[in-house]
């Protein structure tokens, strides 16, 4: 079979078309539409032979549609007007459910890029003639957002186009759902959600039902028997009990001053309390050491025991012995106050954390707290913070802080530790009448 030149130059450039022109393949592409849901959609992409991707300008890279760049977001002015009838409002809603429930779902089910594209520029238009969808679009984030101003200025605006158009019904929020407008069935998740809301308010409202029951019967009961905790018998219960427990706290009362009087004899009668009383217990400790230490060499020896007058005798010795000795002269100590050496502060004492006193027209107060912060009581130091107040009550003198002086006696010492020194924290200063200096220092104890 012979082929004219012609036919075989117009097959042969067909064939050569077809071997070079790029085929169609499909690309998945994910879209949002309003109501927030995404759709993957598959779009015919073309591709060269060797299968590359191409598209767009020279191959550059094709992207799906931006929702955000469709989405009007011009300011809403407050004279828009309605341009529609309600009757053309009516039609122009059915047209947008069409184009949403029926074309639009259709292209995703069977992949139509382009019929999808083409259903969501119709929806556009559509929603464009109608303001109102606008202005609910607005609302509906105005809400989200939590702008209050702006949410009544759009409410204001719905009712000025005329409210929801067709048979748009709101029911909880303000504005219209994607689910109102399109007159959709509330989802599967939805209606599960609902059924568990529904069934957790039963449950709570059959929980207070009981409760309340509960209640009544318990008050029924206390009116029909009594509260048996206040009853006459009760009450003697109570006194009976309450005498017997008394008693018991009596008799061991007596028994632990019986035992501690027993205990105070025996250590008479042993050699302890005659030392004289302003032994320090230190002086105490070291007189029971000595004494330990003496009956244990005579046992050693085999020699009969110190008696303890004899032991007496010889701490009373040592302790005017060491009296008696020479003392080192010491500038900053001075003798103490014995009951505080002893730790036994007399009942008559009065122990305040402040205190006060004027002398010729001189006022100093003085007053002291623990400071926790610098203190370490595992290391046997504790701090304490104090606040001394100078004023100068002289209607004519003036007067200057020359020095300070602190005496200062830990319980259990003999002696005082005397801290002087000129002015107070490096200042001397200098007050005329009606003045006052303060200042605040910490002194540690241990």
């Amino acid at each position: 079979m012979k082929i004219p030149s012609v036919a075989l130059t117009a097959l042969l450039a067909t064939k050569s078309a077809e071997a070079f022109a790029p085929q169609t393949t499909f690309a998945n592409v994910r879209t949002f539409t309003s109501d927030g849901a995404s759709y993957d959609i598959a779009r015919p992409v073309p591709t060269t032979e060797c299968g590359m991707v191409s598209g767009g300008f020279l191959g550059d890279e094709i992207k799906p549609p931006n929702r955000m760049l469709d989405d009007d977001d011009s300011p809403i002015p407050d004279d828009v007007q309605q341009p529609l009838t309600p009757s053309q409002r009516k039609d122009n809603l059915n047209e947008i459910r069409n184009l949403q429930n029926v074309e639009i779902e259709d292209a995703k089910r069977y992949s139509n890029y382009e019929g999808f594209v083409n259903g969501r520029k119709k929806l556009k238009e559509r929603k464009a003639k109608d303001p109102w969808f606008k202005i609910n679009e607005a609302l509906r984030k105005a809400v989200v957002m939590g702008d209050d101003a702006e949410a009544d200025r759009l409410k204001k605006l719905v009712d000025q186009v005329g409210g929801p158009p067709g048979d748009i019904k709101t029911s909880k929020k303000p504005y219209a759902t994607f689910d109102e407008v399109m007159d959709l069935g509330p989802s599967p998740a939805r209606l599960e959600m609902e059924i568990k809301r529904e069934r957790a308010k039963k449950n709570r409202l059959i929980w207070q039902e009981s409760m309340k029951k509960r209640e009544e019967s318990e008050k029924k009961n206390e009116e029909i028997w009594g509260d048996p905790y206040e009853s006459a018998e009760m009450e003697k219960k109570k006194e009976r009990s309450m005498r017997f427990l008394y008693a018991k706290l009596e008799e061991r009362r007596k028994k632990e001053q019986e035992k501690l009087k027993k205990y105070i004899d025996e250590a008479k009668a042993s050699g302890y309390g005659t030392v004289e009383e302003e032994m320090t217990p230190l002086d105490r400790a070291l007189a029971a050491a000595k004494k330990a230490a003496a009956e244990a060499k005579a046992k050693r020896e085999g020699k009969p025991l110190p008696s303890s007058s004899s032991s007496s005798d010889d701490a009373i010795d040592t302790t005017a012995s060491s009296a008696s000795a020479p003392k080192k002269t010491d500038d900053n100590r001075i003798p103490g106050d014995m009951d505080i050496a002893r730790g036994e502060i007399s009942a008559d004492t009065i122990v305040s954390d402040s205190s006060k006193i004027s002398t010729n027209g001189l006022c100093v107060e003085v007053s002291s707290e623990y400071n926790a912060a610098q203190s370490d009581p595992t290391m046997r130091k504790h701090c304490f913070t104090y606040t001394v107040r100078i004023t100068n009550e002289s209607d004519t003198d003036t007067i200057q802080l020359a020095s300070r002086r602190f005496e200062i006696q830990t319980i259990g010492t003999k002696q005082k530790d005397i801290v002087e020194g000129k002015g107070v924290t490096g200042k001397t200063p200098v007050l005329k009448p009606g003045e006052t200096f303060e200042y605040t220092s910490t002194a540690p104890l241990s």
